[in-house]
C-alpha cells in the first residue's frame, strides 16, 4: 500500500510477504478469535483489497503485539504521520514515541521500506536500465522522495546498461546539495562503469529543475563525453512526481 500510494507499486506485490508472515505468526502464536482473525481471513481471501489504512497498520501490528488490541495504535500512527506513506517513511526512533508503539512495532514498521527497496533493486538488476526507465524512477522515488534534505545518488551501469553499483555522492540541506562532477567520474572508474544515471530529490515537492540543476547537467555531460562515459539521464524526484532531463531532451 505504501508503494501503491506513491504510484510505484500495487498492493498485490505484498501478497507473498504477508502470506509468509501469517504462516510464521500462526506457527509461533496461539490462535486468536475475533477481529484480528477476520482481518487475517480477509487478507487471505482478497489480499489488501477493501482494507482501510488503519486496518492495514492494525493488521501489521498484530505480528508484533499478538495479545493486544492494535487498532488504537494504528489510528495514532495515522494521526501523527498523516498517511501510510508517512508511517513507512518514518524513522524507528520517531515511531517508538507514538502511544502503543514499542520497540518491536517500530522495528517491524521500519522494515517495510528497506524490503520494498530491495525488491525494486532486484528488478532493476534484471534488465538494461534503458529498457526499463520507469523502474528506475520508481526506485529513486521510493529511495529519496521522502528525505527532508537533498540527496544525490548515482546509478552506475556496465556496457550493456545493466546496474552494477550505486553511490550516494552528496547529502545537502533542504534546498541544495553540493555536487562535484569529479567525484561522480572517479566513482565510475572505480566500479568500472561505462555510464551512469544521476538522481536527486527536491524536498519541496516541486521537481522543476533549478538553474544549478541545469548547469550541473551540462557540465557533467561534457565531462562524461570527454571520459567516454554514457550520461544516461538526470532525474529529479519528489513525493509529487519526477523530472527526467532525457525525456525533456535536455541531455547533450
Amino acid at each position: 500500500e505504501y508503494l501503491h500510494r506513491l504510484g510505484l507499486f500495487s498492493r498485490v506485490h505484498f501478497d507473498d510477504f504477508f502470506r509468509v508472515t501469517i504462516w510464521m505468526h500462526t506457527m509461533t502464536q496461539p490462535t486468536h478469535k475475533g477481529h484480528r482473525q477476520r482481518l487475517s481471513g480477509r487478507f487471505t481471501h482478497s489480499r489488501l483489497t477493501g482494507f482501510a489504512d488503519h486496518e492495514i497498520l492494525e493488521f501489521i501490528l498484530t505480528f508484533a503485539r499478538p495479545r493486544v488490541d492494535t487498532k488504537p495504535a494504528a489510528k495514532e500512527l495515522l494521526k501523527k504521520f498523516k498517511s501510510l506513506s508517512g508511517v513507512f517513511d518514518a524513522q524507528a526512533n520517531d515511531l517508538i514515541l507514538t502511544p502503543g508503539i514499542g520497540e518491536r512495532c517500530a522495528l517491524l514498521l521500519s522494515l517495510f521500506k528497506p524490503v520494498c527497496l530491495a525488491y525494486l533493486n532486484e528488478g532493476l538488476r534484471a534488465k538494461s536500465l534503458l529498457d526499463n526507465p520507469q523502474a528506475v524512477v520508481r526506485y529513486c522515488r521510493l529511495d529519496m522522495a521522502a528525505n527532508g534534505h537533498e540527496t544525490v545518488r548515482v546509478l552506475y551501469v556496465d556496457s550493456r546498461n545493466y546496474l552494477i553499483c550505486e553511490k550516494t555522492v552528496s547529502l545537502g540541506s533542504i534546498d541544495r546539495a553540493p555536487v562535484y562532477p569529479r567525484r561522480i567520474i572517479e566513482e565510475a572508474l572505480l566500479c568500472h562503469g561505462a555510464g551512469f544515471i544521476l538522481a536527486h530529490n527536491h524536498p519541496s515537492g516541486d521537481v522543476t529543475p533549478s538553474r544549478e540543476d541545469r548547469e550541473l547537467t551540462d557540465r557533467l555531460g561534457k565531462i562524461a563525453k570527454d571520459m567516454e562515459l554514457s550520461f544516461l539521464d538526470h532525474l529529479i524526484v519528489s513525493h509529487k512526481g519526477y523530472y527526467s532531463f532525457k525525456e525533456h531532451g535536455l541531455l547533450k
